[in-house]
């Protein structure tokens, strides 16, 4: 216990001997091992991917437990680095015991670090300036690859159109609207009223302007019946008359 609390206390030539006196030995081998395996157990890598691998899992804790960040709340690995660190967690029979031996308590992992993009990128950044300032440019770039950050999302500003302006205008009371009433037979009567008129009114107007052909067309209709009815009656009388004078002249 000693030890690990003089590797917080040590900064990172601390962290580093402590990691080292987990890392080179069973621990070491059995990790590197684990990388080795096939997909599902395993990340499938060669003898030597597996040792990079490891000596950047080595690097990435030297980091952590240099910074205090036990509670995964400051520094996040890229996603290879992520990889062989969740294949260390998973060993719960040994990664509590590995974690105490360097650093006297857990390192904590965030399953749901990953949800806020805002916070997870701003942890990427802390980790990747803390990397160059301890290692400078030894490490592996190819395992220590960034993510690109999730780009922001920008809110679409709402069209709009003249008509639109023209309906969002205010209408003081007692101003003066043209409306336009459609029937279902597509009819369109125009109204000129006041923001004040009740609506009953306007129906009414229409209601009138509708009846108001149909009167003319009826008075029409009834024109046209009594023109035919003297019609008749002349052609009635002149063949009466025609009928009187060819009897007078017989006679």
């Amino acid at each position: 216990m000693a030890a690990s609390r003089a590797a917080v206390d040590g900064g990172v030539a601390g962290a580093l001997d402590a990691v080292n006196g987990v890392f080179d030995g069973e621990t070491g081998d059995r990790l590197a091992a684990r990388f080795e395996r096939p997909l599902g157990l395993g990340l499938a890598l060669t003898a030597r991917e597996a040792k990079a691998r490891l000596t950047a899992l080595k690097k990435f804790y030297v980091l952590k437990i240099s910074e205090s960040d036990f509670d995964a709340t400051r520094l996040s690995p890229p996603p290879r680095v992520d990889e062989a660190w969740h294949l260390h967690v998973l060993d719960t029979k040994h990664y509590s015991a590995d974690c105490v031996a360097m650093c006297g308590r857990v390192i904590h992992h965030d399953p749901d670090g990953g949800v806020d993009a805002s916070t997870r990128d701003a942890r990427l950044g802390a980790t990747k300036v803390a990397l160059v300032r301890v290692y400078g440019d030894r490490y592996d770039k190819t395992i220590w690859a960034w993510p690109t950050p999730a780009p922001a999302r920008k809110r679409a500003a709402p069209k709009s159109s003249k008509a639109s302006r023209k309906r969002a205008t205010a209408v003081e009371a007692g101003d003066s609207l043209n409306i336009r009433v459609r029937s279902q037979t597509s009819e369109e009567t125009f109204f000129k009223v006041r923001t004040t008129t009740k609506l009953s009114k306007v129906l009414m107007r229409m209601r009138s302007a509708r009846a108001s052909p149909r009167r003319r067309s009826a008075s029409c209709s009834t024109d046209g019946a009594s023109t035919a009815t003297r019609r008749r009656r002349i052609s009635a009388w002149r063949k009466a008359a025609r009928l009187i004078l060819l009897l007078c002249l017989i006679s």
